[in-house]
This record gives C-alpha cells, sequence and structure tokens, in this order.
C-alpha cells in the first residue's frame, strides 16, 4: 500500500487487490467496485474501470489508485468519537468490501488494506 499525500488533506492511496483465475481461460477484469472503511468511518466509494487479464489459474495482484479527503473524513471520525467515545473505533486497518467485475463473472471480495 502507497500513500502520496497532496495539499488540502487529499491522499491518494494506491493498493492491491489479489485475484486469482480459477478458470480454464483467461478473463479480463473491467470495474472493481465498493466502499472503503477505516474501522467504522467510510472513506471512499469506489467504482473504478480497471485494465487487466487474468491468466488461467495464475495469481495477479490488480492495483487500485483512489483518492480521500481527509478533512472531511476527520469530521466523522470526531462525530464518531462524540457518539462512540471510544478511540479504538477509528485506529484499525482500512477496510475493502465490493465486487471486481470481469469479462464473465462478478466476484465479491473483502479484504483488508495494510497501513504501512
Amino acid at each position: 500500500t502507497n500513500w502520496t499525500q497532496s495539499a488540502r488533506g487529499i491522499v491518494t492511496i494506491t493498493a492491491c487487490i489479489n485475484i486469482t483465475n480459477k478458470n480454464p481461460i483467461a478473463i479480463s477484469v473491467q470495474t472493481v467496485r465498493g466502499i472503503v472503511t477505516y474501522g467504522d468511518i467510510k472513506l471512499t466509494d469506489l467504482n473504478l474501470p480497471i485494465a487487466a487479464v487474468l491468466e488461467p489459474h495464475q495469481p495477479k495482484a490488480v492495483p487500485v489508485v483512489f483518492t480521500v479527503n481527509f478533512y472531511s473524513v476527520l469530521q466523522d471520525a470526531l462525530a464518531a468519537l462524540g457518539q462512540n467515545g471510544v478511540l479504538g473505533t477509528i485506529l484499525k486497518k482500512l477496510h475493502f468490501k465490493g465486487d471486481v467485475i470481469t469479462s464473465i463473472i462478478t466476484i465479491p471480495i473483502e479484504m483488508d488494506i495494510p497501513v504501512a
């Protein structure tokens, strides 16, 4: 996972989704869609076109790049602290839950994104 910070609280995050094609034919990844969260805080919705080919019976790391406005996330985090009173609510790994849409199938996926 790579982080690049720009001005005004915008952070660009590059993470990899590991996918194994269990089919006897190559398939192409078309879209990754879902939600990225940090603890209980929603960071962003994803609906990203992806151009990647998954070879038969081979694993592949598909990079996904997205941006997060941490100024708005901070407001949500402070609101969560006010409601829950527990700092641990927001001190967790990034988490992705969604779908990888390929040329022949939609694959549900849920994974943690390590914070490095």
